[in-house]
């Protein structure tokens, strides 16, 4: 594999992890504005852990596709990360760390994120001229 291969993939990732930090910032600065300190830092915890959940998610895929039938260890991780993401909200929540409505405000710039990477992400390659 060369580093063009190589490299393609990872500016892609890239590019979504991007979006999604963006979009959880704008929504705690939205969430401070509105809300004030309490709500920005929720919002922000939540955006957090939702860019980690989607890197880790990458790494994972990548490790999947490119271990040539070696996922055991990757297999582990993957149920690791669940354990952990429920485990930390958990927390998060038990221990009111953070706001519940907020935090999930934060978590929503996942799917927000990816969508508008996708929208405005830049030259496509339709495999025309």
């Amino acid at each position: 594999m060369n580093d063009t291969e190589r490299s393609e993939p990872e500016g892609g990732v890239r590019r979504f992890i991007v979006a999604v930090g963006l979009v959880g910032l704008v929504g705690a600065v939205g969430a401070f504005w509105l809300g004030g300190m309490a709500s920005a830092r929720s919002v922000a915890i939540g955006a957090s852990i939702a860019v980690a959940n989607l890197w880790l998610l990458a790494q994972m895929v990548r490790g999947f596709l490119g271990g040539k039938g070696k996922a055991g260890p990757w297999g582990v991780i993957a149920v690791l990360k669940f354990v952990v993401l429920f485990g930390a909200m958990y927390v998060l929540v038990k221990f009111r760390l953070v706001e519940l409505l907020p935090c999930a405000i934060g978590f929503g710039a996942l799917p927000i994120g990816i969508v508008l990477a996708e929208l405005f992400g830049g030259r496509r390659d339709l495999g025309g001229n």
